[in-house]
């Protein structure tokens, strides 16, 4: 394989990244433009998708051994020229998601040693395959904080997600709640089961009893027109999480966030999180605290897009899974 599969996890999770930027934008958000010369985050989406099928044609000539220079390609026009801020978010994404799919076996069926073939990019600069692909994840990263930037500028007069009739309510559990947070809970972690194949049905059977069961701070709910769409416990610290004192986490911990899959890309997650964040605020917290690993690497990139930091000295060593721990200053970093 000529890259690791974290590498190829990172490059994929991009699309992770980019759905939760700009999830519950509307139309007219994601067309808005500060000025006639900046873009929107129509726009920047469009210029990813440019950019996706420039690097996928640049990977297929240094694997050919091509003589001739890498590509760089006017990006500007580029835009204008296809009207990138008619085009619909949802099918930008989806076609932007299927080509890196489509590398993704690419670079799986590579071996190792192709990932060091080289050529001389518009620069002049001897590139490897491995150093393009790693390049293209750092662009994508570079214009996330771009879309930031436009919608911290957005003005106050255009409809948000919630004029739309899309908005979303993050309430505390109820009694009557239990059977959809069941369904919710199992629908969002099955996805996993055939990375732990072993544990599946034991995990399966503690996510389960986590609906009636532990001494969580809160239990909160995600509920969009009557439906409860996304869920998660929030303790108090690593001894009601985890039963685990000796880790020593006395401020929130977030654990078994869920989003329905049908319900996936539309920020339910960021609002979990967010209501979390200010709940541990109120509290009184510093820090709010959450355990991952890296077959989670989807959310893992959410985290690490929301502000989340590694947290090295809470990591939990599970036979040979590394639960590696995050946490969110939460009077330093706002989630937008």
């Amino acid at each position: 394989m000529s890259l690791s599969e974290n590498e190829i996890n990172r490059y994929l999770d991009t699309h992770a990244v980019l759905e939760a930027a700009i999830a519950g934008l509307t139309p007219q958000q994601l067309r808005w433009k500060e000025a006639a010369n900046k873009w929107s985050v129509n726009e920047v989406l469009t210029h990813l998708a440019d950019h996706n099928i420039v690097v996928s044609f640049r990977i297929r000539e240094i694997l050919s051994g091509s003589p001739e220079r890498l590509p760089a390609f006017r990006q500007d026009p580029w835009v204008e020229g296809q009207r990138g801020n008619e085009a619909a978010a949802d099918e930008l994404l989806a076609f932007y998601r299927s080509l890196l799919a489509y590398n993704a076996q690419l670079f799986r069926r590579l071996p190792a040693e192709d990932g060091q073939k080289t050529a001389v990019n518009a620069k002049g600069d001897v590139v490897t395959l491995a150093q393009v692909v790693r390049s293209f994840v750092e662009h994508v990263h570079h214009h996330l904080g771009q879309i930031d930037r436009i919608k911290r500028a957005l003005p106050a007069e255009l409809p948000a997600a919630a004029d739309a009739g899309a908005a979303v309510l993050i309430r505390d559990a109820k009694e009557e709640d239990r059977e959809a947070l069941r369904s919710v809970l199992v629908a969002a972690y099955e996805q996993y089961a055939g990375d732990i194949p072993h544990r599946w049905e034991e995990y399966k059977e503690s996510i389960l009893a986590s609906v009636d069961g532990g001494s969580p701070k809160a239990r909160l709910v995600a509920e969009r027109n009557g439906e409860i769409v996304g869920s998660a416990l929030l303790f108090g610290s690593s001894e009601e999480a985890y039963g685990n004192p000796e880790l020593n986490i006395r401020n929130p911990i977030v654990r078994l966030l869920a989003v329905s899959p049908a319900h996936r890309g539309q920020g339910i997650a960021t609002a979990i999180l967010r209501e979390s964040a200010r709940r541990a605020a109120e509290w009184g917290a510093d820090t709010l605290h959450l355990h991952t690993s890296d077959v989670m690497a989807p959310a893992v990139r959410l985290y690490e897009y929301l502000g989340f930091e590694r947290d090295h000295d809470k990591d939990v060593q599970q036979g040979d899974i590394l639960v590696k721990s995050y946490k969110l200053h939460v009077r330093e970093k706002v989630i937008q």
